[in-house]
């Protein structure tokens, strides 16, 4: 089994849908799961599961051994998790549903999307769910409530007890980037444009950290003495809820037990948690009533409700302070995620649709480093990129002004877009004149690379079409197409081969696929973007037919994204 499909579950398994070896209605261990294709994203109802393969293909697994599978017409981008059904977000703004729906309370187990918003042409971005709620952002920014709003007001619309469910039509936020949840949640989160945080719901247990206990019955604005701009993500959950900030500290409010902070009584507002003070926590995820994490020093810790064993700490008792726990036969931290269901837990490595386009594996193969910082070796071009100033002062700044190890820290981020040292990154970043890192997406900078023509330094040459065959063969006859040869480097192993043979001087290479310019050039984006985008003058049918051997004849690993990207475009122009 490849590193990529490692996978273990514990929790409630009364349907075995863990699909783990031990059958037991409830585990209080990890368990290896071993019969499912590498994944991309898991979302946990009480007594299901749906797994996103890396191919877009949907599986259901449920009680009464129901293992389904389903590929929608649109391109899935996100599967969201309720507690008794599943949203599945596609990259075209149409979100779908399975399971039991929050509106009309009917069930459906294979995908159905959400009329309303189809109908309306109105593009969903993002979406957070609870117990019995769905809240879908839009586009523009408005975030749509669906479902019931009893005595936790979880609605947010400022009614009281409504007994039937609410419909699709009913917009109680505007002008929000991010809406927050969980699979249990009676209380919500979001955040505005103007970095705004709004809590609303259930609020008992002082959960929405307002320092009271009434229910909160329309979004209201949290004053807080932190920067809402520091904060990664929120989740919520039945009787507690966790903010998780980019510097890796990670605070929680609500019920004494459940929240894990290890008090003598419910936080009401939110409170550090003290057994992860000296930890940068890098991933969170909460369940129902329980929340797993992961450190920057490849640690899991878990903590809250464990009555079916869910938080994997071989016992069946609630775990009132954060515990470290240990998952046998776990190999790597490498694209770990965790995905918490109602009573349940998953572990397992995420396919990356980014990881190629990340160079995670250059900076250990790359013979075309052409500079260096503190004698770092890197490519200048790309921390030109990645930085947005002149190399010789990143260089110089980061040389007068930080040692060594800094300087492998932002190197290793410039490279990965991760980081273990997030204080120390955001202070070079700071010096760079950068205050935020999602100013500097990855993808984007790869996408202003692509377009710097005056910095390739390389160049594929292709057979003109209609060249003679008997002609001999001479660059006149030759189309050039610029890269980066470090991107050929980074993407195909077979440049790297040829890169080994040929003169440090060599500026071209001829490519004898003996596929089309147009084909080279859309493989040449590709290799930069993930990606691939065809115009009306392309012939599609043509394009997918030489590229259906590109993953094997460039030599370019098994997690590449392109057969993805061809099947889109299949799907895209009905090819068969």
């Amino acid at each position: 089994m490849s590193l990529h499909s490692e996978m273990f579950a514990c929790g409630y398994n009364k349907h075995n849908q863990l699909r783990v070896s031990n059958t037991l209605e409830k585990n209080n261990q990890f368990g290896e799961v071993k019969e499912l294709e590498p994944i991309s994203q898991i979302a946990m109802m009480r007594e299901a599961c749906v797994f996103l393969h890396r191919d877009q293909t949907l599986r259901l697994i449920r009680q009464g051994n129901t293992n389904k599978t389903f590929t929608l017409k649109h391109n899935v981008k996100k599967i969201v998790s309720g507690y008794r059904f599943v949203i599945v977000l596609t990259h075209e703004g149409v979100p779908y549903i399975i399971g039991k729906h929050p509106q009309t309370a009917t069930e459906t187990w294979e995908p159905v999307p959400f009329k309303y918003f189809e109908t309306n042409n109105i593009f969903i971005k993002g979406c957070c769910c609870g117990y019995h709620n769905t809240f879908l952002l839009s586009l523009n920014g408005d975030v749509y409530a669906i479902g019931t709003n009893d005595q936790y007001q979880q609605l947010g619309l400022q009614k009281e007890n409504i007994s039937k469910a609410i419909g699709s039509d009913k917009i109680i936020l505007k002008n929000i980037k991010q809406v927050y949840g969980g699979n249990c949640a009676s209380c919500f989160a979001a955040i505005s444009f103007e970095d705004e945080l709004f809590f609303w719901g259930r609020n008992d247990k002082g959960q929405l950290g307002l320092n009271h206990k009434n229910p909160v019955s329309k979004p209201t604005k949290l004053d807080c003495n932190f920067e809402i701009s520091d904060i990664k993500t929120i989740c919520t959950g039945y009787e507690h809820n966790i903010i998780l900030f980019n510097d890796g500290k990670l605070f929680g409010a609500g019920q004494k037990g459940y929240s894990g902070l290890g008090l003598g009584g419910d936080a009401v507002v939110f409170t550090q948690y003290a057994a992860l003070k000296e930890k940068n926590v890098i991933f969170v995820a909460l369940g129902g009533y329980h929340t797993l994490a992961i450190t920057d020093e490849d640690e899991i810790f878990s903590f809250g409700g464990n009555y079916f064993g869910q938080t994997g700490s071989g016992t069946y008792d609630t775990i009132t302070t954060a515990r470290k726990i240990e998952v046998k036969n776990l190999k790597t931290f490498d694209n770990l995620k965790i995905e918490c269901g109602p009573i349940n837990t998953f572990i397992y490595h995420a396919y990356d649709e980014n990881s190629q386009s990340n160079f995670q594996k250059l900076r250990e193969i790359s013979k075309t480093f052409d500079n260096n910082i503190h004698g770092i070796n890197v490519h200048q071009i790309w921390i030109e990129k990645r930085s947005k100033k002149p190399f010789n002062e990143v260089k110089n700044i980061i040389e007068t002004d930080f040692n060594k190890d800094d300087a492998e820290t932002f190197i290793s981020w410039a490279y990965t877009a991760h980081t273990k040292n997030y204080q120390i990154l955001m202070k070079i970043l700071n010096k760079l004149g950068i205050r935020d890192l999602k100013d500097i997406k990855i993808k984007d900078d790869l996408m202003s690379l692509y377009r710097d023509e005056d910095s390739k330094d390389f160049s594929i040459l292709v057979k003109m079409e209609d060249e003679d065959e008997d002609e001999e063969e001479d660059e006149d006859n030759l189309e050039e197409i610029p890269v980066h040869k470090f991107i050929l480097e980074s993407r195909s192993g077979l440049f790297r081969e040829l890169f080994e043979t040929i003169k440090e001087d060599m500026k071209k290479i001829q490519d004898y696929s003996q596929k089309t310019i147009e084909t080279i050039e859309k493989l040449v984006y590709f290799f930069y973007i993930d990606d691939i985008e065809l115009t009306a003058d392309d012939d599609p049918q043509l394009i997918v037919e030489e590229l259906e051997d590109a993953v094997e004849y460039y030599q370019m690993g098994k997690m590449c994204n392109l057969p993805i990207v061809i099947k889109k475009i299949k799907k895209q122009f009905d090819l068969d």
